[in-house]
């Protein structure tokens, strides 16, 4: 039984609780903060596997901070999963019908996503000065059916990273052919040192790997060769592929054959290193006695990639960290307002892609920091020995079933003794049933 007197108080604290929530709601109106100022705030959220990274959560969050400084209406709320774990998971939400409206991704993501139509097609909010400012090959590696489904947030395709120095203390000079590889290897292991890196030769990630391939002249899954119902795969030229990387393992030449082969780079134990400008960051924090700060400008530059012969030009596979605006999104203008913001500000520029090692997309925005904070080494090299080279991914439904076979066949070519022509006939053969 309750006691009137008890009621009574209960209802003087209810309605004493019911007076201050009324004072606190009409504070918040008058200073347009509170509830009512939260209501008014369009929320943008934003999935950013780098976000979620130790070496790049800082960068990301300075720019996210600095737009909601500039656009106060506008509220960014951030997500991460692990690099491995990102695209999964966003395939997954978006099968449900539930994404964020915007996310951050790399390799063949946006052609996957895109074509299970989870995307928002970029033309019909991006405009047109902005796209023709990017690197064409970036734009068209991301276009599927006419349809722009990313756009890159930092330039990051490979380079051939180089040690000037620890050629020249071995009395050797940057390669320009396959063959100044061997050489270069053979001299290099007299003194412990390895003379190449193959660290992505393992899983399914074609796109890691197809440098190798196409600086040997190796075009597997062309459009053209699909058109014509051929994989592109078996030919001269990856049997002396394949026999190169059989010499080479022959001598113990390689430092990694999978598994992340930079650290090789960073302490000296080979040369050379293919990877993106996130090199930078990673080695400046690996190895800060020797890398630290502009150290790491001392030590390496980006180079051409070798090939066949020379005078030959190399040919570099499309890799950028780009944006993406999921199809369902309510807010897709204001997404695309904080995309653009991301990948091509001056503030971003300054603040996100210098510390990723990369380079800003738009062309106009890289060349102003030609004179400064692109004049070393590494970004010059770059923009003046990869970017000019840049081919668009050959992306198609069927891009990790056949990237897992032609990985597996290079990596038996490394280690193992299997003849070759019988590692490629293998492989052949499963890409024309996959393909076919």
């Amino acid at each position: 039984m309750v006691h009137y007197s008890t009621f009574r108080r209960f209802l003087a604290v209810l309605c004493g609780l019911a007076l201050t929530a009324t004072a606190l709601w009409a504070g918040g109106e008058e200073e347009g903060g509170g509830a009512a100022a939260a209501a008014d705030k369009t929320v943008i959220r934003f999935d950013s596997w780098m976000w979620g990274e130790s070496d790049f959560k800082a960068p990301v969050q300075s720019v996210v901070d600095e737009y909601m400084r500039l656009n106060p209406t506008i509220d960014i709320r951030m997500e991460a999963s692990g690099w491995a774990e990102t695209r999964n998971k966003l395939m997954t939400r978006a099968a449900a019908g539930d994404s964020v409206d915007v996310m951050m991704l790399d390799s063949d993501w946006p052609y996957q996503l895109g074509i299970a139509g989870a995307l928002a097609d970029l033309n019909q909010l991006a405009p047109q000065d902005y796209l023709a400012d990017n690197y064409q090959a970036s734009l068209q590696t991301n276009t599927v059916d006419g349809k722009l489904f990313a756009v890159p947030n930092a330039v990051n395709s490979h380079g051939w990273w180089t040690n000037r120095g620890l050629l020249e203390r071995n009395g050797l000079t940057v390669p320009v052919t396959w063959d100044d590889v061997y050489a270069n290897a053979v001299k290099l292991k007299e003194n412990d040192i390895y003379g190449m890196h193959n660290w992505q030769m393992c899983g399914d990630n074609l796109g890691m790997v197809l440098w190798s391939f196409w600086n040997f002249g190796v075009f597997p899954m062309s459009p053209e060769a699909l058109a014509n119902e051929e994989t592109g795969f078996d030919s001269p030229e990856l049997h002396a592929m394949y026999g190169f990387m059989r010499k080479m393992a022959e001598i113990d030449a390689f430092a990694a054959t999978c598994g992340d082969g930079r650290q090789a780079l960073y302490f000296e134990e080979v040369p050379y290193l293919t990877d993106s400008g996130n090199t930078l960051p990673l080695g400046r924090n690996t190895n800060p006695d020797l890398l630290g700060g502009d150290k790491i400008f001392d030590v390496f530059s980006v180079e051409r990639f070798p090939v066949v012969e020379a005078g030959m030009d190399p040919v570099i596979p499309v890799i950028d960290h780009t944006l993406a605006i999921w199809a369902g999104s309510q807010v897709k203008e204001e997404s695309w307002a904080l995309v653009q913001y991301f990948a091509g500000s001056e503030y971003a520029a300054e603040n996100y892609v210098k510390m990723t090692g990369s380079i800003v997309p738009p062309q106009t925005l890289a060349q102003k920091r030609l004179d400064n904070e692109y004049n070393n080494d590494i970004h010059r090299g770059f923009l003046e020995n990869s970017y000019p080279f840049l081919q668009v991914m050959p992306y198609n439904p069927n891009w990790h079933a056949t990237g897992k076979l032609i990985i597996d066949s290079w990596q038996a070519s490394v280690l193992t003794d299997e003849p070759i022509e019988d590692i490629i006939k293998t492989a052949e053969k499963g890409l024309q049933s996959v393909l076919f």
